[in-house]
């Protein structure tokens, strides 16, 4: 058996092989662990989501809605008296949009009417909307005016729903597909002006009120018959989708008043769903797949094979804890959490330990170690050329706030220790081939002890343990 003392002196913070490093994040879609099947929810025929001031879950559901809290669903049927009260288009009613007001109570457009609950109570708000399927949507600008939009008409409400009317009135061959509001609170709708065509309408909106004054773009994309979506971003652009799988995702610059040119190596799909998740991405959902466009343009196509959703048409909608979630059409549920606050994969790097002053220690492919500081954000990476043994195989922290390597050098026995300021190579080709990955630990008198790995070398007293005694400061 070897003992050996180390004692750690001060020295200066400066070394020059040290790197930055910067990490590379896993891509959470395809993390299998990250998705979850949201069974509690199956059997009620899930069309729309929103999500209340306390972090809970509404759902417009067929026959009812329903409130979800992460692990119980309450559902709440539409009763013959609220019955009695909608417009009614066909024998179970369904729940085709949803938005949680402020206060707490929801707005729900059931079937053909606008309806309130509000302290268990049912109030309907517009009797007839007119009817819709799948493209009805409700959105509140920050004044709290709220829009709905369904293919006959698209409808403004006062903040406190005292007020409703037409802004726009389909007719004919005509239809409304979709609306989104731009940063300054002005309105952008898709208007079907025949099979064929469509065209997008600019309308400024003044203190929540629409102004007369239009514009009007043709849509340059296959429209025959399809559904279409937009949404837009902070930069002025409006994005588009449709249902026709020959347009893929475009965009309108609405500062220049024209359709921008655009490619893309994605392959042209069917998109149903469209929007913008709270880190920049725009999304688009197709049949059982997903498309993701990053805030720096990157593009990113997420087939049903490699994320394994129903080949359904999707709907999405993020929550305010990154998670989003995945409305199949047919009531299939499915989530996904986006987020890194409190899980999140670092590819090439395996966590070791973490220090007393949160610094977060990794191994990187046996032969490198990388640390993070949180609390500035700061990578850094430690190489051979820092005092680190050519192959890693154990990394821990000792309770004096070192940091111990051990595995092998030059393919003998090796070890290296971190001080906070630099890395001391300490080399034992006559004790052992390699140190043991699970023979490494600290005794309770402080010292770390070291297991010897292999066969024995031909040296006398070869093999055993190594004993490390460390003190700081020469203390």
């Amino acid at each position: 058996m070897f003992r050996v003392l180390v004692i750690c002196m001060s020295l200066p913070l400066w070394c020059a092989a040290v790197q930055p490093y910067t990490p590379v994040i896993a891509d959470p879609v395809l993390e299998p662990w990250r998705w979850r099947h949201e069974e509690a929810l199956e059997g009620l025929g899930v069309l729309c989501a929103d999500e209340a001031p306390d972090g809970t879950l509404w759902f417009g559901t067929v026959g009812g809605i329903a409130h979800y809290d992460g692990s119980q669903v309450t559902r709440i049927p539409f009763d013959d008296a609220l019955l009695s009260m909608i417009s009614r288009e066909r024998g179970i009613p369904w729940a085709k949009a949803l938005l949680i007001l402020p206060d707490g109570n929801l707005l729900v457009l059931i079937d053909g009417s606008l309806v309130l609950r509000a302290d268990n109570k049912w109030k309907v708000i517009i009797q007839n909307t007119g009817a819709s399927v799948f493209t009805a949507r409700m959105a509140k600008s920050f004044n709290g005016t709220i829009w709905l939009i369904v293919p006959e008409a698209l409808w403004r409400i006062s903040a406190d729903l005292t007020e409703t009317y037409k802004v726009m009135q389909a007719s004919g061959s005509t239809g409304l597909e979709s609306f989104c509001l731009g940063p300054g609170g002005d309105l952008w709708v898709i208007e079907r002006t025949g099979e064929l065509t469509s065209r997008l309408v600019h309308i400024p909106v003044v203190n929540g009120q629409p102004m007369p004054e239009r514009r009007e773009f043709p849509v340059p994309y296959n429209n025959d018959r399809v559904e279409a979506q937009i949404i837009a971003d902070d930069n002025g652009m409006i994005w588009y989708v449709n249902s026709s799988g020959q347009s893929g995702l475009n965009a309108f610059d609405s500062r220049r008043g024209e359709w921008a040119v655009r490619e893309s190596a994605v392959p042209f799909q069917a998109y149903y769903s469209i929007m913008k998740s709270r880190d920049g991405s725009v999304w688009a959902g197709t049949e059982g797949g997903l498309l993701r466009m990053s805030s720096d343009g990157i593009e990113q196509f997420y087939p049903r094979e490699k994320i394994r959703l129903p080949r359904a048409p999707l709907s999405l909608f993020e929550a305010h804890d990154r998670r989003l979630w995945i409305i199949a059409r047919g009531g299939y549920v499915y989530s996904v959490d986006l987020g890194g606050s409190e899980w999140i994969t670092y590819t090439g790097l395996h966590f070791e330990c973490e220090a007393p002053d949160g610094t977060q220690w990794f191994c990187m492919r046996g032969t490198r170690v990388v640390s993070h500081d949180p609390r500035t954000g700061e990578w850094r990476q430690y190489s051979f050329k820092d005092g680190l043994i050519d192959s890693i195989d154990t990394l821990i922290r000792s309770s004096q706030g070192l940091i111990w390597i051990a595995g092998t050098h030059e393919k003998r026995a090796a070890l290296a220790v971190f001080d906070g300021l630099r890395w001391t190579r300490f080399l034992h080709p006559e004790f052992a081939r390699w140190i043991e990955t699970k023979a490494v630990f600290e005794a309770a008198d402080g010292t770390v002890w070291f297991g010897a790995g292999g066969r024995h070398l031909d040296v006398p007293q070869a093999g055993g343990a190594l004993q490390y005694a460390a003190e700081k400061n020469g203390g």
